[in-house]
C-alpha cells in the first residue's frame, strides 16, 4: 500500500466525510425499505402499518430463492482429453473453496442488499491469518467474499461515473489490544484510544 502525506491523508478524510453525507439519503431510504420487510410485528423500529400478509417480504423471499439459493457450483471442462483429470481436479477443488468460504451466505446477504439499495461484496486474497476474535476468520492465501453493508460503506460521490471514482472502502471495527500489538502500522501504541461508534 502507497504511504500517503498527511496533507493527502487529510483531502482523503474530508472527501470521505462529504461522500458519507452524500450517501445519508440513501442509507436512511434503504433503511425504510427494510422496516416496511420486517414488518409491523418485528419490533419496535418496524414498519407504523399493520398488513395481514407482507407481500415486500414474500417478494423478497421469492427473488431471494431465485437468485440466490445456495452455494453456486462448478462445472469445468475442456475439449482436450489430456486436461480432463486436470479440469476434474480444479472443479473439484473450486467447489470445496465455495463451500469453505460460505459464498452461498454472502451472495444471499448481497442479493438481499440489492434488492433493497446497493449490494456490495469485498473479494480478495488474505495475504495472513485473520484471527477470529476480529468477527471474521480468513485464512492466509484463502481468496474470501465478504458482504459489506451500505452503512458500513463509503465511496467517491463527486464521480459521476463507477470508473471515475477515486476512493472507496468500507469501515469495520477491531479489538483496541489487537489494533495496538500490530507492529506494521507506523502508529505508537499509545496513540491508539477505542471508540464507541
Amino acid at each position: 500500500m502507497a504511504e500517503l502525506s498527511e496533507k493527502k491523508l487529510a483531502r482523503l478524510r474530508k472527501a470521505m466525510t462529504f461522500s458519507s453525507k452524500k450517501l445519508q439519503p440513501f442509507r436512511r431510504a434503504r433503511f425504510d425499505a427494510y422496516k416496511q420487510f420486517v414488518g409491523a410485528n418485528y419490533s419496535d423500529d418496524g414498519s407504523a402499518q399493520k398488513m395481514p400478509v407482507n407481500m415486500l417480504e414474500l417478494a423478497t423471499s421469492i427473488y431471494l430463492r431465485q437468485l440466490a439459493s445456495a452455494n453456486p457450483r462448478v462445472n469445468l471442462t475442456t475439449r482436450d482429453r489430456k486436461l480432463r483429470p486436470t479440469a476434474m481436479k480444479l472443479e473439484t477443488a473450486l467447489n470445496h473453496l465455495i463451500e469453505e468460504v460460505n459464498l452461498g451466505d454472502s451472495l444471499q446477504r448481497v442479493v438481499q442488499d440489492a434488492l433493497f439499495s446497493v449490494g456490495i461484496m469485498k473479494v480478495g486474497l488474505e495475504v495472513r491469518d485473520v484471527e477470529g476474535e476480529l468477527g471474521i476468520t480468513h485464512d492466509a492465501g484463502q481468496p474470501f467474499a465478504d458482504p459489506v453493508s451500505l452503512d458500513d460503506w463509503v465511496h467517491d460521490m463527486t464521480a459521476t461515473q463507477w470508473n471515475h471514482i477515486t476512493f472507496c472502502g468500507n469501515r469495520y471495527r477491531v479489538p483496541t489490544d489487537w489494533l495496538k500489538e500490530q507492529q506494521d502500522l507506523g502508529v505508537s501504541p499509545d496513540k491508539i484510544k477505542p471508540t464507541d461508534k
